[in-house]
């Protein structure tokens, strides 16, 4: 059985996952399970069996990481799972070709700044969700973002492209999309 790459089940406040290169993980490259504002950088992450990042599958509370500056393509599944919770800042990242880029729920992410391209969709934001969305280029052969039922949260800035969609809403979202977003 091949496990995670990196499993974090205490991380601490202070540890630092960076510069890594991770490829092919099984079913997940990085997987943090424990309450953290832990750093995740500048790491390149390729072809993830299910994840590329999960975030506290069985603990989100408290769950704050940093994740900034990181190259995801081609997971299986999200390049971030954050469908647990937490409120995770993630920041100038790259994500390409992944089944999805971003999953949340439950929680209050701040998605900044990121490049989203390729096949797949953008972000999902699932019900309980409350992110910032602010100033990402997504162009994606999918659904650029999809607001599902009782999501919430703001989108401002953003430049949004999807083969399906640009922005899709569920008529139970409560999401705030102002006229700063530019979509095609």
């Amino acid at each position: 059985c091949i496990r995670d790459s990196i499993m974090a089940d205490d991380p601490g406040d202070e540890t630092i996952i960076r510069g890594n290169e991770i490829a092919n993980a099984v079913p997940i490259a990085i997987n943090i399970n424990a309450a953290t504002r832990m750093l995740i950088e500048d790491n390149v992450i390729t072809g993830s069996g299910q994840d590329a990042i999960q975030l506290g599958l069985f603990s989100a509370l408290g769950i704050e990481p940093v994740i900034r500056g990181n190259t995801i393509s081609g997971t299986g599944g999200s390049a971030i799972n954050g469908v647990m919770g937490g409120a995770p800042t993630i920041e100038g990242n790259t994500f390409s070709d992944n089944t999805t880029s971003l999953l949340l729920g439950l929680g209050q992410a701040q998605v900044l700044e990121n490049e989203f391209s390729g096949e797949g969709t953008g972000t999902t934001v699932a019900r309980g969700s409350d992110p910032a969305i602010n100033g990402n280029s997504i162009d994606v052969s999918g659904v650029g973002i999809v607001l599902g039922d009782g999501a919430r949260g703001t989108l401002s800035g953003n430049d949004v492209c999807g083969g399906e969609d640009a922005i899709s809403t569920h008529e139970n979202a409560e999401t705030s999309v102002d006229d700063s977003n530019e979509v095609c």
